[in-house]
């Protein structure tokens, strides 16, 4: 009996409907790849054609933020995961056993950090979703998350 909150907390989790997305906001959890989606809402579909690279850049409030980026093998979906964030962002990607999480990097001087990622000229294309989750201190604990993209790399 004493872990049926708990059980209730998880279950809802879960079986909550999915209406919320988090829309980025440049300076506090925006999140681009190869400079496009800037400001946009969580599963925007951004499509890019090999050779490229694409640079992974996430904007937050500061400097010394670390960042963590996720990619998963399923498409986005909206409000997937929207219990216990800061200021009411969502976790808009599928946990899977295929869910990766990496780290981004920390935040610089002007509150970015950026990746970039070289991709060769590819036979097969590539579809993935990703979003980023900024540990920011401001969020007393809480994951800042930023928009969620499905990217398709051709």
């Amino acid at each position: 009996m004493r872990h049926l909150p708990f059980l209730i907390l998880v279950a809802t989790m879960f079986l909550l409907p999915a209406q919320a997305q988090t829309t980025g906001i440049p300076g506090f959890n925006d999140y681009t790849i190869a400079g496009a989606g800037s400001g946009s809402t969580s599963c925007t579909a951004l499509t890019f054609t090999s050779p490229v690279v694409l640079n992974f850049q996430v904007s937050a409030s500061g400097p010394g933020l670390p960042v963590f980026a996720v990619v998963s093998n399923l498409p986005c979906s909206p409000g997937a995961f929207s219990p216990f964030t800061c200021q009411g962002t969502t976790f808009d990607l599928v946990f899977t056993p295929g869910i990766i999480v990496t780290p981004l990097g920390v935040t610089g001087p002007g509150g970015v950090v950026s990746v970039p990622v070289a991709v060769p000229p590819l036979i097969t294309p590539i579809t993935f979703a990703t979003q980023c989750v900024v540990v920011d201190p401001g969020c007393a604990g809480l994951p800042l998350f930023t928009q969620a993209y499905d990217v398709f790399i051709l």
